[in-house]
């Protein structure tokens, strides 16, 4: 399957959000086309990885919603890396009408998979209810791990072949070592 990607000759691209770099592509890669086409392929071939593992390596600042279930602790995906703000709806005077209530920062922690609120007041939790937890931050994780940049080198390989080689399209191999990193934990040492 071709990318559906139309590059002009001369046009200038940057690879946003990849999961590895031109040059990494270029150490395995020996085929004849230009520098922009490969960046488009890289791209299409992280966004492939982050479809086939369910998630996301690239970091962005952003505004994720969650739903509350009653309790101090709210479990997160994706990965949070920085925590900016926490608030969640409430009816604080009993009106009927919800607003967004703000947590401070000192009464939160964080570990990146949740959010504990550290108050001793029984009162204090993540109302129950759809959606009604907002958490600002950076989600992502620091670094690519290992496995997904290997894959993505692999996939990006596969992708450029398969202009000349439509059996090449049944996309084996690459996305493989992507599953292995979703399944298994990560190690201090390259997955292979």
């Amino acid at each position: 399957m071709k990318s559906g990607l139309v590059l002009r000759e001369g046009s200038l691209m940057t690879i946003t959000n990849g999961y590895c770099t031109l040059a990494e592509v270029k150490l395995r890669y020996h085929g004849t086309e230009g520098d922009p086409r490969i960046e488009a392929e890289i791209e299409a071939a992280s966004r492939e990885v982050d479809v086939f593992c369910g998630d996301r390596f690239f970091q962005e600042t952003a505004i994720k919603y969650f739903s509350g279930k009653g309790y101090r602790t709210l479990r997160m995906h994706p990965y949070l890396y920085t925590l900016t703000l926490v608030e969640y709806l409430s009816d604080i005077d009993g009106d009927g009408i919800e607003t967004w209530t703000e947590l401070e920062s000192d009464a939160i922690e964080s570990n990146g998979s949740s959010i504990r609120i550290r108050s001793t007041s029984a009162n204090v939790q993540f109302p129950d209810g759809k959606h009604n937890v907002r958490v600002t931050g950076v989600w992502g994780q620091a670094e690519i791990p290992q496995a997904i940049k290997d894959a993505t080198i692999q996939r990006t390989i596969e992708r450029l072949n398969e202009q000349f080689d439509p059996i090449i399209s049944e996309r084996r191999g690459a996305l493989s070592l992507a599953q292995r990193h979703r399944i298994e934990p990560l190690t201090g040492g390259a997955v292979g």
